[in-house]
């Protein structure tokens, strides 16, 4: 069941960004006042913390969903390189 939940939730804060990436092309206007600015900064925000979720979430389904770290250790993504 947890991963059904992870799965779901990743998903949906998959497309989440691009609806704040909409808003804020909705927003964008060659003169934009102290208040449009004040939202697209709102938006910046959100677009990080969603983009945040979306990496947690997504770490989250890797480390503890019916496939396990096992699953995913042999990708060259998640394994940890140390610099030389």
């Amino acid at each position: 069941m947890l991963d059904l939940i992870l799965a779901i939730l990743h998903d949906l804060l998959i497309f989440a960004p691009v609806g704040v990436l909409i808003g804020e092309l909705v927003q964008v206007q060659p003169a934009m006042d102290a208040m449009a600015a004040a939202r697209m900064a709102s938006l910046d925000i959100w677009y990080a913390v969603l983009a945040g979720l979306v990496l947690v979430v997504g770490f989250s389904r890797a480390i503890f969903a019916a496939k396990g770290w096992p699953y995913y250790r042999h990708n060259a993504f998640f394994r940890r390189r140390l610099p030389l």
